[in-house]
């Protein structure tokens, strides 16, 4: 597959996904990323959910970190940083995703305050699922929406050439 077509379909996804309406970058990242980067995983895209660096946020930590204390995910709600979460993947450029935008680098795209930590820190899809399963941190996010968005996914990224 050509990395314009999937940066063209990922920036696509985001604005399909923003025009639900369903404030996806206040409660949502979590799950949107899980969804996402488990999509990028089916297509042998390296990538995982990157959180915010720690020196950037105001508190947590990376999920490496966590993973090294022995601590299983559903403890990692304190642990690791949730100001947000993005997908971070590698297609020749390490690129950082949201529903946002997409990025060259590791800012953030809808919180440009903050930077992602290097690659190789975050955690796999099913990290961050299990983590937005068992944290509490929704507060603008529509919930209902979240099927809507994993179909969403699932035709903007599955039927890329070579997926």
């Amino acid at each position: 597959m050509e990395t314009k077509e999937l940066l063209r379909a990922l920036r696509e996804l985001g604005e399909a996904i923003e025009d639900l309406e369903c404030s996806p970058n206040y409660g949502g990242c979590c799950i949107i990323a899980a969804i996402v980067c488990g999509e990028l995983e089916r297509l042998g895209i390296p990538c995982e959910v990157a959180t915010a660096d720690p020196k950037c946020a105001r508190y947590g930590n990376t999920a490496k970190n966590a993973r090294d204390n022995g601590l299983p995910v559903h403890q990692w709600s304190y642990e690791v940083c949730r100001s947000h979460l993005v997908v971070r993947f590698k297609a020749g450029c390490y690129y950082t995703w949201d529903t946002e935008g997409l990025r060259r680098d590791k800012v953030m795209p809808a919180f440009d305050h903050l930077v992602t930590h290097p690659f190789g820190e975050g955690m796999s899809a099913e990290e961050a699922e299990e983590l937005y399963d068992t944290c509490s941190w929704n507060w603008r996010f529509d919930t209902d929406c979240i099927p809507t968005i994993r179909e969403l996914a699932q035709q903007y990224l599955r039927g890329l050439k070579g997926a």
